[in-house]
Formats: C-alpha cells, sequence, structure tokens
C-alpha cells in the first residue's frame, strides 16, 4: 500500500517506505493480471495523486485549500478511481493503429462494391435515405465527439481521461468516415446530392440563422457575414469560449488557408494577436477575428496596437455583458464578485485607441456595417465592429453540463 500525505510528515526523497523501496524495479500499482500491460504502463498513475504519491502534498493550493485537483471538482464520484481499465486497452498507439485498419476496411468495401457493380442495384428509396438521414447523423456524431473532447476535463485520473478521449476521437473520425464514404458512393449514383444532410442540418438551424431578434443572434451575423465578404480572399478566425463555437460549424470556407481554427485550451483574446499576424503575412487580405467581450477584456487594448502600426485588421465583437461560456462553473465566484457580468462599449473604446468603429443593434444594420468596415480596411486601417447580441448558448453539439 502506497503511503498517504497523512501517514508521512515529510517529503524529502527516502522519507517513506514503499512497496519496492529497496528494489530496482517500479511497482507503483497492482495488474489487472499477473504482469502490467503496456496499456497500464502507458496510463496508471501517469498524473500526480496526494492519496497515492504525493507525500508532501500538493505545492500549491486554492484560497480554500483544496489542492490542484481534488475528487470534489467533478460531480461523478468512485470508491477507487485508479481502478478502472478500460476494456479495449486502447492508448495512443493502439488507437491510431485500428483507425488505419477501419480506414483501409472503409476504402476496400467501395472497391469491392465498385467491382461487384453494386450501385447500380441501389434502390432510390434507399439512396434518398443514404443522402438525408446518414448525410445528417455525420454532424451528430463531431457534436458527440466535441463534447466528449471537453467532458475529460471532468476525470479525475489519465484512465478516464483516455478512454473518454479515445471515444471522442472515434466519434470525429466516424463523422470522417460518413463524409468520405458518402463522397465516394455519390460519383456512382446519377443524381447524387451531397448537400441534402447538410440541408436537412441547416433547416434546424435556420430560426437563429434568419433571426430578426434584438438583441442580435450571433448566427444571423454570421451567416450575413459570409454573405458578404468576398471569401475567396479573406483569413477569418475566432476566439476561445462562445465565439467558437459558433463560428466553427456555420463558417463556410471556399479557399484553403481562409480559415484559422484553434482548440479550447487556448487563452481569451487570443485571436487578436493571431488576426495581426495573418494580416502581416497576407496584407492583400481582408484578416477577421471574432472575439466576445470577456475576449476584448483580456487583450482588447491591443487594438491600438494595429491602428499604431496601419495593420488593417477587422475585429467583430460579440457583446452580450456576460461570460457565458462559464456559466456552470462560475456560481460561487459570480454570487460574490459578479464575475460573470462583463461589457461595456467597445465602440467608445476603440475610438479613445484611434481605431475607427461602429456599435451594431438592429438586424438591418448589420450587412451595411460590415461594408462600412470592409472599406475601412481596404484604406489601409483598422476597424472594430460591436454586435449588441443575446446571451447565446445554443450551439451546435450535444448539450452537456458546465460547457
Amino acid at each position: 500500500m502506497p503511503a498517504t500525505s497523512s501517514s508521512v510528515g515529510s517529503g524529502a526523497a527516502g522519507a517513506a517506505i514503499f512497496a519496492d523501496s529497496d528494489s530496482r524495479k517500479y511497482r507503483y500499482f497492482e495488474p489487472k493480471g499477473q504482469r502490467a500491460t503496456h496499456y497500464e504502463d502507458m496510463t496508471v498513475d501517469v498524473q500526480p495523486d496526494p492519496e497515492r504519491y504525493l507525500i508532501q502534498n500538493w505545492i500549491i493550493s486554492f484560497a480554500d485549500g483544496k489542492g490542484a485537483y481534488v475528487k470534489q471538482n467533478t460531480a461523478a464520484q468512485s470508491s477507487n478511481w485508479h481502478a478502472f481499465r478500460a476494456p479495449d486497452q486502447e492508448w495512443e498507439r493502439t488507437h491510431y493503429q485500428r483507425q488505419s485498419k477501419i480506414e483501409t476496411m472503409v476504402q476496400s468495401v467501395i472497391n469491392n462494391a465498385r467491382k461487384s457493380g453494386a450501385p447500380k442495384t441501389f434502390d432510390k428509396a434507399w439512396v434518398k435515405i443514404l443522402q438525408t438521414q446518414l448525410g445528417a447523423w455525420k454532424h451528430a456524431e463531431f457534436g458527440l465527439g466535441t463534447s466528449l473532447m471537453q467532458a475529460q476535463r471532468y476525470g479525475y485520473t489519465q484512465m478516464i481521461n483516455n478512454a473518454t478521449l479515445t471515444n471522442s476521437s472515434y466519434k470525429l473520425r466516424l463523422a470522417q468516415d460518413i463524409t468520405l464514404y458518402l463522397a465516394e458512393i455519390g460519383m456512382d449514383l446519377p443524381g447524387w446530392d451531397d448537400e441534402l444532410g447538410k440541408k436537412a442540418w441547416l433547416e434546424e438551424w435556420s430560426k437563429f440563422l434568419n433571426s430578426d431578434a434584438t438583441p442580435l443572434d450571433q448566427y444571423r451575423v454570421i451567416r450575413d457575414l459570409m454573405k458578404t465578404v468576398d471569401r475567396d480572399n479573406v483569413i477569418m478566425t475566432h476566439d476561445s469560449g462562445s465565439p467558437r463555437e459558433q463560428m466553427m460549424p456555420f463558417w463556410e470556407t471556399t479557399k484553403a488557408g481562409s480559415y484559422m481554427g484553434w482548440g479550447k485550451s487556448t487563452q481569451l483574446g487570443y485571436g487578436l494577436g493571431i488576426n495581426m499576424g495573418a494580416k502581416l503575412a497576407e496584407p492583400k487580405k481582408l484578416c477577421v477575428n471574432v472575439m466576445g467581450d470577456a475576449a476584448i477584456g483580456m487583450t482588447g487594448m491591443d487594438i491600438e496596437t494595429a491602428a499604431r502600426n496601419k495593420i488593417a485588421i477587422l475585429t467583430i465583437v460579440f457583446n452580450n455583458g456576460v461570460m457565458g461560456a462559464e456559466r456552470d462553473v462560475l456560481k460561487i465566484s459570480d454570487e460574490k464578485y459578479g464575475s460573470m457580468t462583463v461589457g461595456g462599449n467597445y465602440t467608445k473604446v476603440a475610438e479613445g485607441l484611434n481605431v475607427a468603429a461602429r456599435r451594431v443593434e438592429q438586424p438591418g444594420d448589420i450587412v451595411g456595417a460590415i461594408k462600412e468596415a470592409v472599406s475601412t480596411t481596404e484604406s489601409g486601417s483598422p476597424y472594430l465592429l460591436e454586435f449588441v447580441v443575446k446571451e447565446g448558448r445554443d450551439f451546435s453539439r450535444y448539450p452537456l453540463a458546465g460547457l
């Protein structure tokens, strides 16, 4: 049994006697079988835990005395988080190997079907199901994948996180496989419409994309932006938080390299610097970053850098007056300190920093404001467009508490 922080007062080397302390071998856990599998060696106990191996407890802690990560951080509970072993024993290398085999199998099925003339025997009703239902299914699988990807943050051990991320990857890969499969068989079926699945999905979201409500709907702004700018000559990027969730499913690129997407772990406000870098690299292109009011609160003063150096970027701010992406995880701090409440008039802030700006509150003004902003950037100056929007908790993925 490993020593615990309560049984040993010193964190010095040799202060505790462990199983195999006098051995030249490590035995940090008890394997399921007679000897540890490669999967166990790669996933078990790779992260610290004060109940097992952090003899001096956490080096840092929060104001309430809690360590960097404690069991109470997640609503899911277990009598022994370290006992879990994934039934499929998957870790990174085996996961990639399995994915490669699946891709080979899919391509083999397609090739064999073509050799046997199977596409000619497809029933028309079945073709419609493939186009509409299977075509829409890939979007659901993608949503499940992104939700699982974020859910792993709440796993207490690497074994849990590894299994969650593996399944997330399978969902994302399945969405890609469905897309590739439909694209392949579509070449063999007369009248095939690749867009039917997408149309079914967009119909569900049309109430947001075509909304005339005030405060403005973020998806209406994204729709009008996509219709107004020259997407062949644009470089787009989102920001961390809600703007990423809103932009990524709906922005349609027309050229490779025209959209810079990035992950969840990057800090708020990162998109502003990325956008300036893109403009310096591609001065003839319209470079746009879409950020929330929390993000501009982190890095917004740097629009002055763009003004001073004539970096003609377009910054779009979704001002909803709240840090909505963190609503479920900042309840106590919001009750005590109002940490969720942000916002202000960023148009006035921009003007004070010598950046032309406009505040938009009505749906009918969206397109005109975008055209004005683009014209200003074409003259060599940056521009800030502030849209007063709703809180915006509607995301094209499966709902997950805390995300």
